[in-house]
């Protein structure tokens, strides 16, 4: 139940994630773009035991290519 939870925390933090950086680089990266930035980063992390910052460093890699792209 653990587990689940800890997914749903995770799913909802990506969702939020997805809104804050499409609108943050709204102007210089399409809405697909910042998805497929944010997915392909979340892949390095699929085999992770704990999940708990994942979030987090999903956003800190996703922010770095998407600076680097702009």
């Amino acid at each position: 139940m653990e587990q689940r939870s800890t997914r749903k925390h995770e799913a909802q933090a990506l969702q939020s994630l997805q809104r804050r950086l499409t609108e943050r680089y709204r102007d210089r990266c399409s809405p697909q773009q910042v998805h497929d930035v944010i997915d392909q980063e979340l892949r390095r992390f699929d085999d992770a035991g704990i999940r708990d910052f994942v979030p987090l460093l999903v956003e800190n890699r996703a922010r770095s290519r998407l600076e680097a792209a702009a």
